[in-house]
């Protein structure tokens, strides 16, 4: 089974001819014959430059790490960087001279993953300045499914943008729709549709290798656990990184493994652990030997990974007194988007799905 992103859409060239544009791109951006997307769109239009989000154009930089602008050696295209960890707001100089600024990259689909935080600052710049974006569309890796609370209002922040669930199952051209729309943005935007996708489906039932998203996302496997399992950041326990297996791995130097996987495997979670012994190379804990568990996702398709999160935490902080959330627990509200603990019953999704439904595309 195949499917075509926006970048290999035969509609792009008519949409394209004729502008000056930026792209705003990662390492995922490419078409089906291997090729980045700037060297197609250069082909097509004008191309000024690219922008390149968190993480970097070559998606190699770590979370929260500050990226330089730079000229890339092959293209000799200037490519500016969009975050800093000081700050996060488009420059005005992103539009200068330009038409419209073109986004391409591979979301994950997870709120809390920045990607669609920066879309949603190009979109409100563009409205302010009168520009248009255009966006390749590329599927949502993890379907339609919802999981986790929608964010509410005074929570947003770079890693909760806009009143999504966690697992929210949209494209990026679905989420420009519905923030435009629901936000009443002036400016003008298109969406360069995916071809012979099917939302029912996960990427891993189609035959398309993933391309590293960033440092801590290498497969889809960890992408999908990422929707649920994103919140062990939330709390002073490893979660992989520095590892080869992030957010498919977790624990801290004061946990038995064996006695923490025969508990979380009693509970019924969904998920198989297995006890794993690792030492990271980067991020909490590193070059400190560390026991703790092996996450094995067995259905992905009925992988719930908030549920599955929140009662592994709970159950690390019931059997060890070294847990605690961190930030006195303002980072699991600002990954929960809301003021929930780890007792409390997240609210429902429900008045979210009928929002996003006039924003679907397929």
């Amino acid at each position: 089974m195949r499917f075509r992103c926006g970048i290999d859409n035969p509609d792009l060239e008519g949409k394209l001819r004729g502008l000056t544009v930026r792209l705003v791109s990662s390492s995922t951006g490419f078409s089906l014959d291997g090729r980045p997307s700037y060297e197609k769109i250069a082909g097509i239009c004008h191309l000024k430059g690219l922008l390149a989000p968190e993480h970097g154009y070559f998606g190699s930089s770590d979370a929260g790490e500050d990226v330089d602008s730079f000229i890339d050696p092959v293209s000799g295209l200037e490519v500016r960087s969009l975050y800093s960890s000081k700050s996060q707001d488009i420059p005005d100089s992103a539009f200068s001279d330009i038409d419209a600024v073109v986004y391409d990259i591979q979301d994950v689909g997870v709120r809390c993953y920045t990607y669609i935080s920066t879309l949603l600052l190009l979109l409100k710049k563009a409205s302010q300045l009168h520009k248009a974006v255009i966006v390749l569309d590329r599927p949502n890796p993890l379907g339609r499914m919802l999981d986790g609370p929608v964010l509410e209002g005074g929570f947003e922040s770079f890693v909760g943008c806009y009143s999504l669930p966690l697992r929210y199952g949209l494209t990026p051209g679905e989420f420009a729709l519905l923030a435009k729309k629901e936000l009443g943005l002036a400016c003008e935007l298109e969406i360069v549709r995916c071809l012979d996708w099917d939302p029912s489906l996960l990427f891993s039932d189609y035959q398309r290798a993933w391309v590293m998203s960033s440092p801590a996302i290498p497969g889809f496997e960890n992408a999908l656990s990422y929707s649920g399992f994103c919140l062990l950041e939330a709390a002073n326990l490893s979660e992989g990184r520095g590892t080869g297996r992030p957010f498919l791995l977790f624990g801290a130097p004061w946990i038995d493994a064996r006695k923490l996987t025969e508990k979380l495997n009693s509970k019924s979670l969904g998920v198989l652990f297995c006890p794993a012994w690792f030492t990271p190379s980067a991020s909490k804990f590193k070059d400190i030997p560390c026991q703790g568990s092996q996450i094995l996702i067995e259905d992905q398709h009925a992988f719930s990974g908030v549920k599955a999160c929140l009662e592994t935490l709970r159950t690390v902080r019931d059997m060890y007194p070294q847990f605690t959330l961190l930030d006195e627990g303002k980072k699991l509200h600002r990954l929960l988007g809301g003021p929930w603990g780890l007792d409390d019953e997240l609210p429902s999704s429900y008045d979210y799905d009928r929002r996003r439904q006039e924003a679907l595309l397929y």
